[in-house]
């Protein structure tokens, strides 16, 4: 873990990790392999966009206590462009390290679409519990872009899209 890291909390460490993640796929890739996808299938691009994009909508409901995951923008830029991924990137990962430990119990109220033709559900949550979300859901979509990448013929570290539960887990086993 980089140095200016080790003082962050877990949940907050974990997130920018992850996220970091998307940058190093979007550095590695061609930009036409980045914004092509597969026939019928999603880009690299908008599975990494897709994954920020619940990133910015936490970071952004925690000042209001409520973070709406339908609330994405969608932005197409992000999804074709992997300057503009690695530079938003870089911009949530500063936010990211601006959360306090103090906040990590906070409570939020998420909103978001669980089944089809149903409205959007709301729960209680704490920042940390949604830190550890979309943290999750953002290492599962570097998986999945990093098999869209091999698809395309470019080999990434096979550990890019590994959950940090899979790795504690093989690190165990390995002792």
């Amino acid at each position: 873990m980089p140095a200016e890291r080790v003082n962050l909390p877990a949940a907050v460490a974990g997130c920018i990790e992850a996220c970091e993640r998307c940058a190093a796929i979007a550095a590695a890739v061609d930009p036409h392999g980045f914004r092509d996808a597969p026939a019928g299938r999603s880009s690299i691009g908008a599975h990494l966009r897709h994954a920020l994009e619940h990133v910015e909508c936490l970071l952004q409901g925690m000042s209001a206590g409520l973070v709406d995951y339908d609330a994405r923008p969608r932005d197409p830029e992000l999804e074709t462009d992997p300057d503009a991924m690695r530079a938003a990137v870089q911009r949530v990962c500063a936010s990211l390290s601006g959360i306090d430990g103090a906040r990590l119990d906070e409570r939020l109220t998420v909103r978001e679409s669980v089944a089809s033709g149903r409205d959007p559900e709301r729960s209680t949550s704490t920042v940390a519990r949604e830190l550890t979300f979309v943290s999750g859901h953002t290492i599962h979509h570097v998986e999945i872009a990093g098999l869209v990448a091999a698809i395309q013929g470019t080999d990434l570290p096979p550990d890019l899209g590994l959950a940090f539960s899979t790795a504690a887990w093989q690190a165990q086993r390995a002792q």
